[in-house]
């Protein structure tokens, strides 16, 4: 079993949450925040920024750390680190990264529901936006 450990931003806009729709990996098809891995010397903060930018086009700043949550697959054991972000800049890219990301969208936090959102993304939507 693989072992990824990842950040991941919360980006809200009154009633809508930034999301990829997640291209390859145990997820494929799901929808889940944008982030993903740190690279050998960054921090997670610049990792964050960097991540969201490759995957959104988006440029943003760190308002606050949310949490840290873990998921299993049968391939890949998934720590993710949370925060919520604020966009400071740039212009969504809604195509394909040609990573993991198959294109970022805005949905409406109410049709958020457990089987198309990831396991971790959606403990940390619940946490951020006081969803039960």
């Amino acid at each position: 079993m693989k072992i990824h450990l990842g950040v991941y931003g919360i980006l809200q806009s009154e009633n809508k949450i930034l999301m990829i729709k997640k291209g390859r990996g145990p997820y494929t098809g799901l929808l889940d925040l944008p982030g993903g891995r740190i690279e050998p010397e960054e921090s997670t903060e610049k990792a964050l920024i960097r991540e969201l930018q490759e995957e959104t086009g988006l440029n943003v700043s760190i308002n606050q750390f949310v949490g840290a949550y873990q998921s299993f697959s049968a391939e890949l054991n998934l720590i993710g680190l949370y925060y919520l972000i604020e966009q400071t800049g740039g212009i969504l890219k809604e195509g394909p990264d040609g990573f993991d990301s198959e294109g970022a969208v805005w949905i409406d936090v109410g049709t958020l529901i457990e089987k198309n959102v990831t396991p971790n993304a959606m403990k940390a939507i619940k946490k951020a936006s006081g969803m039960k």
